[in-house]
């Protein structure tokens, strides 16, 4: 079984391989992957979330948790093939269904039932992911004009040498004096010139 973003990956390399092959271009289908259906973002009741369905024991799956196991017997929808060929129609009867409940609990529904899923989170939705806050990517620092900020946390987690932030973003021109004769080698007498020349 692959994630949503191997197979995303997979939907790229066939448009290359189709293109450079066959001189085909192939049609843009928003979020939804070309070859593969259900494959794409779906709005539930409430907000948006994204579901994969790869494979026939998925696709069994799928009808089962979405209250409509006659699907898979359905010979609109019985492989890939034809549920690519029907593809308007049965996203259009999968958006109906999702209308019944909230994302988040199709996502749990999904989840439990090993099927890939998961929210289209906007801003607010990421900073309050319980794994963004497990892995410390909000941080919070004491600015000295605007007092405590939130920031966005180191991504990279090394165990010997962890990455932190030490400091608030600077004020502007804070550091300039300091750059220019830490770094470039000025004089005071120099820096002055240049603050005098309205260079700074």
């Amino acid at each position: 079984e692959c994630s949503l973003l191997e197979s995303g990956v997979a939907s790229l390399m066939n448009a290359a391989i189709s293109y450079l092959l066959a001189g085909e271009i192939q049609g843009r289908y928003g979020s939804a992957h070309a070859s593969v259906v259900p494959y794409q973002a779906f709005k539930a009741k409430d907000d948006y979330l994204m579901v994969g369905v790869g494979n026939e024991r998925l696709w069994k799956t799928f009808c089962e948790v979405i209250g409509a196991p006659e699907w898979a017997d359905d010979p609109r929808f019985g492989s890939n093939a034809k549920r690519v060929e029907h593809r308007e129609e049965l996203v259009r009867m999968i958006e109906e269904r999702l209308q019944a409940r909230t994302r988040d609990e199709w996502v749990g529904a999904f989840g439990a039932a090993g099927l890939p899923t998961g929210p289209i989170n906007n801003v607010g939705d990421v900073f309050h992911d319980p794994q963004v806050l497990h892995r410390g990517m909000v941080q919070e620092i004491v600015h000295p004009t605007a007092g405590k900020v939130r920031l966005v946390g180191v991504p990279v987690k090394f165990s010997e040498t962890p990455g932190e932030i030490t400091s608030p973003p600077p004020l502007l021109g804070q550091h300039t004096d300091e750059v220019l004769r830490d770094l470039l080698g000025l004089t005071s007498a120099e820096i002055e010139r240049l603050r005098k020349d309205g260079v700074l």
